[in-house]
């Protein structure tokens, strides 16, 4: 699939309809959390004139592999990832991914071909996990001071801070333990 979008590029500069133009937009950065689905946008226009599916290709990449293929012929994509074909005639070329990983993080490159143009838009992806707290219980210590223990756990990234409040300040004195992490990656 990879040196596909080349191949067409080639194939394609010679075939031109008629005044095409081709401007792509995508935004630069997009933050999404773990599980959930989402979609990158991406959108272009040809000018004044309408969409033409015979002449339009639509790539997207993750981390320079190929992930999808659209054009007017047909589709091929990886599994978790989908593009709306009925959308494609309106200048919608937005990628949706199912159920996000935190291996899906990183660089996507949106691919548009209009014979005989083509331009590429990166998105960034960031994938947060929100934390779950709970409390664990009340250490009564000697003296009568005592502890309140609590458990922050699948997040992600690790850089994350916890403070603790008592009657809306800051409680002082509080102290993490090392960061453990789990299998999916989260911490």
């Amino acid at each position: 699939m990879e040196q596909r979008g080349a191949l067409l590029i080639l194939l394609f500069s010679f075939l031109s309809p008629s005044g095409a133009e081709l401007e792509v937009q995508a935004p630069p950065a997009h933050t999404v959390t773990l599980g959930s689905d989402v979609t990158l946008p991406c959108s272009f226009s040809v000018g004044p004139t309408q969409v033409d599916l015979q002449y339009l290709t639509i790539l997207w990449y993750f981390q320079d592999t190929e992930i999808l293929f659209f054009n007017a012929h047909g589709k091929e994509s990886e599994p978790r990832v989908t593009i709306r074909e009925e959308d494609a005639g309106k200048g919608i070329a937005s990628l949706h991914l199912a159920q996000i990983r935190l291996s899906d993080a990183g660089l996507y490159k949106c691919l548009v071909i209009y014979i005989p143009r083509s331009h590429t838009k990166e998105v960034q992806l960031t994938v947060h996990a929100v934390p779950s707290i709970s409390e664990l219980g009340i250490l009564e210590k000697p003296m009568g001071a005592s502890m309140i223990l609590c458990s922050v756990s699948r997040f992600y990234p690790k850089n994350i801070s916890v403070t603790l409040m008592k009657d809306g300040k800051d409680v002082d004195y509080s102290t993490l333990s090392d960061y453990t992490q789990n299998s999916d990656g989260t911490f």
